[in-house]
C-alpha cells in the first residue's frame, strides 16, 4: 500500500511539474508573439 502510495505521489508530483512547465513555456511564447508585432 505504501509502495502505491508514493507511486501516486510521484506521479501527481511529474504531472504537476508538466502542467507549470507547459503554463510558463505559453506564457514566454505569448510574451514573444506580443513583443514581436
Amino acid at each position: 500500500m505504501t509502495s502505491s502510495f508514493s507511486k501516486i505521489q510521484r506521479f501527481l508530483r511529474g504531472f504537476a511539474m508538466i502542467l507549470v512547465f507547459n503554463s510558463t513555456r505559453f506564457m514566454a511564447i505569448k510574451l514573444t508573439v506580443t513583443m514581436m508585432y
